[in-house]
């Protein structure tokens, strides 16, 4: 007698079913790949900000004033627009704004630093805020909203 042998193949729901789980696992992928490189972008935003509290830094150890502060002439890398720094009362700023929809989409991200000079009047303290496009993205410390829309656009 003859043996007959089956075939063993998928059938197309199985097929469709597998389909959409690669799908769902793509899409959430590339969510999570944007999220990351709008991370990076904001933590580039930060380094700039750091070179230019140096420079304030700096300038405030020489003169023990933030008063006559200028604008500062700092590098601008990819996705920042302008750092503009200035100085107010005893206080100064660094404002950072990336380049609109660069880091996300449709919005521009704008990162504060604020300093005010301690107690003693020897040393700047720093503070970091961003707007709200920038919230999700910039670390844990400078998460703030910006209080000031003049100060962080």
């Amino acid at each position: 007698m003859p043996s007959i042998q089956l075939q063993k193949a998928y059938n197309i729901i199985e097929l469709m079913v597998i389909t959409a789980i690669i799908g769902l696992l793509t899409t959430l992928a590339i969510f999570s790949y944007k999220t990351y490189i709008a991370k990076a972008n904001v933590a580039n935003m930060l380094e700039v900000g750091v070179s230019a509290i140096e420079i304030v830094d700096n300038y405030f150890a020489r003169n023990l004033s933030v008063s006559g502060l200028s604008s500062l002439q700092t590098l601008n890398t990819a996705n920042v627009a302008t750092v503009n720094t200035y100085a107010s009362g005893n206080n100064a700023y660094i404002v950072i704004t990336g380049i609109s929809g660069a880091i996300v989409s449709g919005q521009t991200v704008a990162i504060a630093y604020t300093a005010t000079p301690n107690s003693s009047g020897s040393a700047l303290l720093w503070s970091c805020a961003t707007n709200s496009a920038g919230q999700n993205y910039a670390p844990s410390s400078c998460q703030t909203l910006c209080a000031n829309t003049a100060t962080c656009p």
